[in-house]
């Protein structure tokens, strides 16, 4: 028969729980019930960077440290590079950097973060879903379009992208900042009514030459990548970029022998920029997609300088590599990659929806994700202090935005949670079984839980609703004036990420 649970056993069981908590989260000495001393895992991960292996020199990224000049045998730590798996000790071996079994554990960037580093990466198109209710379509800020005939589904209408929605202001923002106030292009449903979804665009040239472009090149005898400080770029006027990589299969100092290019692409759209060559025979390059070939381009012709040919994609995930043909000596001269990157931003905030609606398990408004969705912000929680489904407390809110959340992240996307604004004392008086403070407060919880971005739009507004201030109309839904203020609260939580 199992022992009797006592007050002490409890009392003991929360004591473990706290310094369980101080030893996930904390750098810090922790002291145990029984008086015993640990360093917490971000101490001992810390200590073991430091002490672990003396003279390993940082990198940011892992590129970055294949082109550095460190010696044979010499030890090395990528800290921060977009590949998680790529972060860790190494040591060079020749030419090779060889991973060692010896190892901290990655630090991931927070979505957040990841998002600045993808926006700053033209090989990285970015999509964006916003998932919410009301305040998320626009509901309150002038100018919307109708949101009658709503019934709670994906075909309900969608605010117009022209209003100054905190949604629409956080996309001409980001289009702003990374894409040169470039025109927004709308991208409506057939029968011609706003689909919530728009995206800016801007075309880059992606330099091979440079160590951090994303463009590698690759061994075909050993598959293994070569250092970018042992490509060889010929510098000379005619080129787009006023310098090239000639890639042949001839054993010279001049070319880089028997190699091939490799990146990754998230987009749908790449143009190889190129030099005609009279060389060799067989002078075509094959483009093969994940290792699928998609096309190929004759390089054959007289010298001629900033030849195109370009290539559309589904949008989504890529890993292109280009194969020069030719074993005698045809020469592939490679100039650029030029690459059209997008932003594109999907508003999917359906009026007067809750949280048991957006469940997966509903198969109905979890349908608007899609496999290209790479960041999702998720606020909702609003209209749950109005259902009387058990529990009757904001810890049924915290239990569907867990599912919600957590069925996000095993799919692979970027999770960001947000609260929504405070509500006034009249609106909180209605039928509520709970606040929009607990509705907060409950989120918040559940992303410190998951290791998650939040971002508290209750607490950029609480103050106002504490002035007095009329940042709401109705008492629920932001005015203009409040729809700044919680694009201007987003912002400031990407700004500082």
């Amino acid at each position: 028969m199992a022992e009797p649970i006592t007050m002490q056993k409890l009392t003991d069981a929360s004591i473990d729980a706290d310094t369980l908590g101080e030893f996930t989260n904390e750098d810090k000495t922790v002291v145990s019930r029984n008086g015993r001393e640990y360093p917490s895992a971000p101490m001992a991960s810390r200590l073991l960077v430091e002490n672990g292996l003396l003279g390993a020199t940082p990198f940011s990224t892992h590129v970055a440290m294949t082109a550095s000049a460190l010696a044979d045998g010499d030890y090395a730590i990528v800290t921060n590079d977009d590949d998680i798996a790529k972060n860790g000790f190494y040591q060079k071996n020749g030419d090779y950097w060889e991973y060692l079994k010896y190892q901290n554990a990655p630090r991931a960037l927070s979505s957040l973060q990841l998002l600045k580093k993808r926006l700053s990466n033209p090989l990285r198109s970015v999509q964006i879903r916003l998932i919410g209710d009301s305040i998320t379509w626009g509901v309150g800020s002038s100018g919307t379009s109708s949101d009658d005939d709503r019934a709670h589904s994906l075909d309900d209408p969608r605010n117009n992208l022209d209003n100054d929605s905190w949604a629409n202001l956080l996309r001409r923002w980001i289009g702003g900042l990374y894409f040169d106030q470039s025109a927004l292009i709308k991208e409506p449903r057939p029968d011609g009514r706003s689909s919530g979804s728009g995206y800016y665009e801007k075309t880059f040239l992606v330099d091979p030459a440079d160590a951090d472009s994303g463009i590698d090149f690759y061994d075909r005898t050993n598959g293994r990548k070569i250092n970018k400080s042992n490509v060889v770029v010929i510098k000379r006027s005619s080129p787009i970029l006023d310098h090239h990589v000639d890639i042949a299969n001839k054993t010279s100092a001049s070319f880089n022998n028997n190699a091939y290019v490799e990146f990754d692409l998230v987009g749908d759209n790449f143009t190889v920029i190129y030099a005609g060559q009279p060389d060799g025979t067989s002078r075509v390059v094959d483009v093969y997609d994940n290792d699928v070939k998609i096309g190929e381009f004759d390089y054959s012709s007289p010298v001629s300088w900033s030849l195109t040919k370009s290539f559309d994609l589904d949008f989504g995930r890529h890993r292109i590599s280009l194969r020069n043909r030719s074993t005698d000596g045809g020469i592939f001269r490679l100039e650029a990659i030029q690459v059209t990157q997008k932003m594109r931003m999907i508003n999917d905030g359906i009026s007067g929806t809750w949280t048991y609606e957006w469940l997966p398990s509903q198969n109905g408004l979890f349908n608007a994700i899609s496999e290209s969705d790479e960041f999702v912000f998720v606020m909702l929680g609003t209209n749950d202090r109005s259902q009387n489904i058990k529990p009757l407390t904001a810890q049924k809110t915290k239990n569907n935005l867990r599912i919600i959340a957590n069925t996000l992240i095993s799919t692979g996307k970027q999770v960001v949670l947000m609260s929504a604004n405070a509500a006034s004392a009249t609106d909180e008086a209605k039928n509520r079984k709970y606040s929009q403070g607990d509705v907060s407060r409950v989120t918040q919880e559940l992303a410190a839980e998951l290791g998650v971005d939040f971002i508290n739009n209750y607490a950029a507004t609480v103050q106002a609703k504490i002035d007095g201030v009329a940042y709401t109309d109705d008492g629920l839904h932001p005015n203009d004036l409040g729809h700044k203020m919680i694009f201007e609260n987003i912002c400031n939580a990407v700004i500082t990420a």
